[in-house]
This record gives structure tokens, sequence and C-alpha cells, in this order.
């Protein structure tokens, strides 16, 4: 059920930017803040950096920016959370340290806030990559609920959009404060099932592929073994969670859906050690599609140990790397 909030005549913008560890990347992407043909606050949270990311922002930028630091490293979430928490009313882009927007996108959102329908709290726009690729590679038509999205979702995918929402709306559908990890599976699903959404065929952002951190593309050992062991706890809650709650209409209407979030739960009830849940759900996963070589050999590590596992994750993300860097360089794997 859709929750109306009160209608704001507020459309002032402000950025939401969270980061760790990225001096200059973070830079770039508050310089795109800066650079807009209408004016937004921009907040950093730096999530207890440990190199020179706080003073570089502080020297840069200085009062143009506020910046808001964590004591302790807590994760992604929380990171937000602490942001959208400074902002008091208006609306509100949450922007990855990695991404940068168009100099016109905070003037495009606030135009479409202003002539949005009545029940619209959530405005998205569509990204490039910095390989050229853009997602989403369609957006859906209209006021976008609960079952279009997932309908949509089914269809294109349907991540790597950017996302500004009214801050009310934060209230409705509260940020996951203290949990680590991507947990945008189940964050989506519990926005769309109570906001509304407008999506813009508008390209306003970019995402930057050059952050050696990145959780989903890191291939550093020191960074993506403790990531993956320390954050497989909270990510499986959100799979478990996102099943309970929604399992049953994505059943109905997203079924791929369904079965990403199954695959999810499969690797990190491995992770933590849960082997028979880690199994239980193999059943599921490879009882729809036996030909799934990726759970396959998800759960042969899984069942040699959380750590077998998170270092067979880093050796398949180092192969594809190199071969994505190969192939850019010119070499076809498929006239070998």
């Amino acid at each position: 059920m859709i929750i109306n909030c009160t209608r704001r005549m507020n459309t002032h913008v402000s950025i939401v930017i969270p980061t760790y560890n990225r001096s200059e990347i973070v830079q770039r992407c508050v310089a795109s803040c800066l650079n807009q043909t209408v004016p937004a606050d921009v907040i950093v949270v730096d999530d207890c950096s440990t190199d020179e990311t706080v003073a570089a922002l502080r020297k840069q930028y200085g009062e143009r920016i506020t910046v808001l630091s964590h004591p302790q490293n807590r994760g992604i979430n929380p990171s937000r959370y602490t942001g959208v928490a400074a902002v008091e009313s208006g609306w509100v882009i949450l922007l990855d340290s990695d991404w940068t927007l168009e100099p016109h996108a905070v003037e495009r959102l606030r135009a479409a806030i202003e002539s949005r329908p009545q029940t619209v709290r959530a405005v998205r726009s569509r990204v490039r990559w910095d390989t050229g690729r853009v997602s989403p590679s369609f957006m859906p038509l209209g006021v976008v609920g609960y079952e279009e999205r997932m309908e949509w979702v089914e269809e294109e995918g349907g991540f790597d959009s950017l996302l500004c929402m009214e801050r009310a709306a934060f209230d409705v559908v509260p940020l996951m404060k203290d949990r680590r990890g991507t947990v945008e599976e189940l964050y989506e699903l519990e926005l769309a099932h109570k906001v509304d959404s407008l999506y813009l065929e508008d390209v306003l952002g970019k995402q930057h592929l050059d952050a050696g951190n990145s959780y989903l593309r890191s291939i550093d050992k020191k960074v993506l073994i403790p990531q993956l062991l320390g954050d497989a706890h909270d990510l499986l809650w959100m799979a478990e969670t996102a099943l309970e709650r929604h399992g049953a209409a994505l059943a109905q209407r997203g079924p791929n859906q369904l079965a990403a979030i199954e695959k999810i739960a499969l690797a990190k009830s491995f992770l933590v050690g849960e082997r028979r849940k880690g199994l239980r759900f193999a059943r599921r996963v490879l009882g729809c599609n036996p030909r799934d070589w990726d759970s396959w050999m998800t759960t042969i590590a899984g069942l040699a140990g959380p750590r077998v596992l998170a270092y067979s994750i880093l050796t398949y993300r180092s192969v594809a790397a190199a071969i994505t860097t190969l192939t850019r360089r010119g070499w076809d794997p498929s006239a070998q």
C-alpha cells in the first residue's frame, strides 16, 4: 500500500555522499555537485577513512560543503543514514562517491519534482558508465509502484539508477543504519511497496569504475576477504528478510529476482558458516536451474569453508577483471 505523505512545496535538493578511503575520487564527485546550474547542499559522510580524505575535502572546499565523520567504520548504509539525518527538509540525492553528476542534473530533477504527480515521492534517472554503457537500458513509463517495478526489473534488471527522494519519505522507509554491505535488494523492495516513483529517461549521472575498494568490484585481497566475511551476516539477513516479506509477490511477478535473492542467501549462508542453511538454499536454487554452474561452484566451495568460498570469489573476480582488461585492449576470446 502506498503511503501518501503530505505534499511539500520545498524543492531544494541536498546531495549525500558516503565515502571511505577515496581522497581523490570523492573530490571529483564533490566538484560535479558544486558545478550545477542551480545550487544544492553537499554533505559528505566520511566512514572513518585512514587516508587523507577528510583533510583534502576541507582544504579544497572549506565551508562550501558539510563534512561529517564517523569515529569508526560502519559501512555505506549507516553513512547514508547519517547524511540523510542531517537534512531537515526538501529532497535528497543519494550519490556514491565514485559517481558524478551532469551539470544540469539538479535543475532537471527539480523541474521533475515541481511537475510530478501527487503521489510521487521519489524521482529516478539513468546513468552512464565510463565504459559508455547507459543503465538502466530503458525506464518504465508513468508512475511506478510495487508491482510495476517488479515487472520492469524482471525485464530490464532495474539497478544503477540515480535516486532523488523527498526527505520525509526517508521517515516512511528508513535507511538501514545498522546493516553493512549492499542491502539494496531489500531496500528497493521496501521503498517500492510504500512510495510511488517517477522514472526519467534523462542520463543525469556517471558511474566511474576506478575505485579500487568498490565492494562489488574489488580484487584487493586485503580489502575483499574481510568485507565478504564481515558483511555476510547482514547480507544473509537482508536476503532472508526480502524473501519473507516479498517472496510471494516476487514468485508471481519477479521469479528471476526471487532466484537472485536466493542465490545471495545461498552464498552468505556458507560465508557465515551455516552449511545446512546453505544446502537448503542450494537445493532451492539448483532445483529450479540444475545448470546454474555458479551456484554449483559456490556450494562446493562453501562446503569447504567460509574462507575457501571467499578466496574462490576473489579468484573469480580477478579472472573476470583480467578478461575485461584484455577485451578493452582488443583481445577477442571467441577467436581463440
